[in-house]
């Protein structure tokens, strides 16, 4: 999402290239035309946030998900099936960060782009559902 400069939920191909470049992907100009034509199936010269998040996004393993649900039951102290996202950002190691990999974002510019992709709620809490979306999405 920071690479949105519009904040409207869509990236332009400038904003497209820019969520690569922020994720230390190097795609050449030709692949990046080949991706963003490829999601933006209506020519509308857009592409929506949640279908770049959505062909990104990674399969959780049963181990893996095994792994993240007992870290959710850990978090979820009061046992509701939510946790504050700011337990869950407080828990987050940004240094495996794409971004922080290549150089290109702090620990803390890191921190804040991962905690954009996690789905909440009106009240800002994350369910184990969104939780495991947010990890195969970021590892």
């Amino acid at each position: 999402r920071r690479a949105d400069s519009t904040g409207e939920g869509k990236l332009g191909h400038r904003d497209f290239k820019e969520c690569f470049r922020l994720c230390g992907v190097q795609l050449s100009a030709d692949e990046t035309y080949a991706v963003f034509d490829w999601l933006d199936s209506a020519n509308t010269g857009f592409v929506k946030y949640n279908d770049v998040i959505a062909a990104l996004e990674g399969v959780l393993t049963p181990p893996r998900r095994a792994i993240v649900k007992s870290l959710f039951a850990r978090m979820d102290t009061r046992g509701i099936g939510r946790v504050p996202l700011s337990v869950i950002c407080d828990s987050y190691n940004a240094k495996g960060h794409p971004g922080h990999v290549a150089g290109v974002l702090s620990l803390a510019e890191c921190s804040e782009d991962a905690a954009y992709g996690v789905i909440t709620d009106d009240n800002g809490y994350v369910d184990l559902e969104s939780l495991c979306r947010w990890v195969a999405l970021i590892t």
